[in-house]
């Protein structure tokens, strides 16, 4: 079984993401297409025993990156809003 990616980048509120479309086969015998805009996390730090939360570092769109919060859920918090794992890659 065989797939074709490609993908597109963005300036997402100064945070780097990642567009990658997969197409994957279908039942039919042709291909699905499915997308999604990730961010990136290029490293994970420390656990905090108190919240249980963990430090990554998030890279943003100037090519540094940003140390945040990741919750027991694995879900980061970016503009007030928390994205979960469908959301992140590493």
């Amino acid at each position: 079984m065989s797939s074709r990616n490609q993908h597109t980048t963005r300036d997402f509120h100064g945070y780097y993401q990642v567009q990658e479309l997969y197409e994957v086969p279908d039942k039919t015998g042709g291909f699905k297409s499915q997308k999604r805009w990730m961010f990136c996390i290029v490293g994970f730090g420390s656990l905090k025993e108190l919240t249980g939360c963990c430090e990554v570092r998030i890279l943003k769109w100037d090519g540094t990156n940003e140390i945040i919060d990741m919750d027991k859920k694995d879900r980061i918090t970016i503009n007030g809003k928390k994205y979960g794992r469908r959301h992140w890659n590493h």
